[in-house]
Order: C-alpha cells, then structure tokens, then sequence
C-alpha cells in the first residue's frame, strides 16, 4: 500500500530541510578546523638567516627548517619569510623525516636538546 501523496509531500518537505541543516553544519564545521588551522600558525618569524633560506614562492609541498639553536623547534617558509614553530610535548625535530618525532627517534646532531627533554629521554 502506498503512502497518501500529503504524507508523501510532507516526508519530502522534512528531507529537504534535514538536508539543508546538514549542509550548513557541515560548513560551520569546516570553518572551525580552517579557524584552528589558522590561530595554530605562529607568529614569530624565525632568524633572518633562516629566512633567507626560504623559497620567495611556495611550492606544493610546505619547506620545513631545522632551528640551529634548539632541537625542539623547527621553521616552516610561507612566501619567503621562515616561522617558528616547536614540536609538542616530548618530541624533538627531526630533519630527516621533516616532522616532530619521538625524542628517542631523533638525531639532534649539533643542535641543542631542552635540558628537561634530555634528563627524562636521553
């Protein structure tokens, strides 16, 4: 037996709006991890030095820095300038696979370890 075209009409009616409520939160969603994205940039521009490193133009793929003075910290170009960035909790920079990693996994080489990583890992 087939619905009654009122109920039919009504049920359509229900979708349609349910669809466009998803539709926005779905588009406040993204907007909200866009908005984190972007208050999780620094905003300390890394030594001139650093800088000077940096393509004037990015590239597909982001250009990542080690920081000299810190094993913790690392500097990402955006259109010529380097920013600082330092890894979280318990991890070091590592160069070779150009992302924060265990501090155990990480060959600082010359670069200095934040003593209270070294007592605890090192």
């Amino acid at each position: 037996m087939c619905a009654a075209p009122s109920t039919l009409i009504l049920s359509l009616t229900i979708f349609a709006e349910a669809s466009k409520i998803m539709k926005l939160l779905l588009v406040v969603l993204v907007g909200l991890c866009a908005a984190s994205l972007v208050s999780a940039q620094s905003e300390t521009p890394c030594n001139d030095s650093i800088s000077a490193q940096c393509p004037p133009v990015d590239g597909a793929d982001p250009v990542y820095l080690p920081v000299p003075e810190n094993c913790k910290d690392y500097c990402e170009c955006s259109k010529g300038t380097a920013w600082l960035f330092e890894c979280g909790t318990d991890t070091l920079y590592n160069i070779e696979k150009e992302t924060c990693d265990w501090a155990v996994n990480v060959d600082c080489g010359d670069r200095p370890i934040p003593p209270a990583l070294s007592k605890r890992f090192l």
